[in-house]
Formats: structure tokens, C-alpha cells, sequence
């Protein structure tokens, strides 16, 4: 995991104290502890510069840009929610990070990304160097190993190359035992559900696919109406809320 040391040097210090970032006290605490409670508020001022992800990869890394359009639209969902909580924060006579030294520049971590894929959602023709390729969606099998056994056998005459991911090291033993007669791919890994590349000759198969298994969803869950909101800012206090960590609530108020 990439990390910068941040090493309070008395020059930081009186930059930040003089910023009005830290108060007289914690000035003093700073310099003969070289630590104090709420530090890490400060830590965007401590650099001269930002620095993404991109910036500790290699030269030869290719970065990949998945539905690049949903992308963009959460960096602007992300940018329209901080700078709405600095403002309300600025109104409460607090002392917020402003969005431009807190928040990544995105179009900087694209553009400085010099061998990168992107995958565009939909069909946008302005990409430069798009390559289309035919799709279509998983095989099931429903628990019918004849029928499993059949359809692996045309597929691997046909020059197909089959991937079966399996969801544990376990199941992927099991799995190589009964179809040990084929030359697949096992993979021990998670894909929400196979698919087919015809043009490439490339199946992926996941296991429930084969098995005939289906995840079960509680019914409470399939007719809930809830929706997951996009940022704070359209949360109005009073509304009913389901948090992650802590379930059901009700929200009153952003607090720093």
C-alpha cells in the first residue's frame, strides 16, 4: 500500500499555526510531542502537492478505466457533496478543508496514466483506438451433468476455451475430480456470473451456473423499495436511513 511519513518539522508547524489551522496550544503539543489529537485534519496541508495512485505505479503498469462514464459522473457526485458539507461547515464557524487541497484531481490521475484501457459503458464512438467485441450472456446448466458434459465436449471441438470459476480452493478440487476427463480451466475466484466472447472462442462459467444453485434473498430485501442514495446532501433530516455498520435510523444532522 502506497504511504507518505508525514515528520512535524518545527517550519510545518508554524505554517500550519500561521494557516490558523492549529491553535496556540496545540502549536506547543506539535513541537515537543511530535503528536497531538486531531493531526490527521491536517495531514492534506502537510504536502506541497497531491499525490494519486498513479504516481507510485510503474512505468509499464496499465491502469484500466471501467465504465469510464459512471466514473466521471461519481467524481462530480463526490465534488457536488464535499462542497456542499464545506459550506455548511463554513457557516457553523468551523474550520473545513477546502475541496481544492482535499479532494484528487481525477483528470489528472487519466490523463498521466500513459498506457491505460478504458471501458466505456455504453457505445461512445469519441474514444480513440475502441474495440468492440461480441458478448453474450452465461450458459446455465441446471444441475444436468449429461447435459454439462455434452455441451463441454462441442464447445472444446469447437476450439473453445472453457473457465469454470469455483468459490473456494475446496469446491475447485471437486470440480477438477468430476470433469477431470476435460481440458477446462478451473479457477478458484468469484465472478458474479459467466459469459461468452464468440469471437475470441472464451467461455466463463461460474459454479452455480453448473449446479443449478441460486443465492437466495430474503423476501424482506426483494420488496424493499429503498434506494441507495448518490450523496449526503440529499439526505433531509428526519429521513429513515439504513446504515452499513449500525441498521436501521433516522438522520438528523452532518457533525465534524
Amino acid at each position: 500500500m502506497p504511504s507518505r511519513e508525514i515528520i512535524w518539522k518545527d517550519e510545518l508547524i508554524e505554517k500550519l499555526h500561521a494557516d490558523s489551522l492549529i491553535p496556540d496550544e496545540k502549536k506547543e503539543q506539535l513541537k515537543e510531542f511530535k503528536t497531538v489529537k486531531g493531526e490527521e485534519y491536517c495531514f492534506p496541508f502537510a504536502f506541497d502537492d497531491k499525490c494519486l495512485i498513479t504516481d507510485y505505479a510503474g512505468e509499464n503498469v496499465t491502469v484500466v478505466f471501467v465504465d469510464s462514464e459512471l466514473l466521471d459522473n461519481s467524481i462530480q457526485s463526490v465534488e457536488k457533496e464535499y462542497v456542499e458539507l464545506y459550506r455548511r461547515a463554513g457557516g457553523r464557524k468551523l474550520n473545513p478543508i477546502p475541496p481544492e487541497v482535499m479532494l484528487p484531481d481525477y483528470k489528472k490521475a487519466f490523463n498521466s496514466a500513459e498506457r491505460k484501457i478504458i471501458l466505456p459503458l455504453l457505445g461512445n464512438s469519441e474514444v480513440p483506438d475502441l474495440i468492440r467485441y461480441n458478448y453474450e450472456p452465461g450458459r446455465s446448466f441446471f444441475g444436468n451433468f449429461q447435459y454439462v458434459k455434452e455441451e463441454f465436449s462441442r464447445l472444446l471441438e469447437s476450439g473453445y476455451k472453457v473457465y469454470l470459476f469455483s468459490s473456494s480452493d475446496s469446491q475447485k478440487v471437486r470440480i477438477e475430480s468430476i470433469l477431470q476427463d476435460f481440458d477446462i480451466n478451473v479457477i478458484s475466484g468469484s465472478i458474479s456470473s459467466g459469459f461468452v466472447l464468440p469471437d475470441l472462442k472464451i467461455i466463463a462459467i461460474q459454479e452455480n451456473e453448473i449446479f443449478g444453485r441460486k443465492k437466495r434473498i430474503p423476501s424482506s430485501v426483494r420488496k424493499s423499495t429503498s434506494q441507495v442514495i448518490d450523496s449526503f446532501v440529499d439526505l433531509n433530516p428526519g429521513d429513515h436511513v439504513v446504515h452499513i455498520n449500525y441498521g436501521i435510523g433516522r438522520f438528523w444532522e452532518l457533525t465534524e
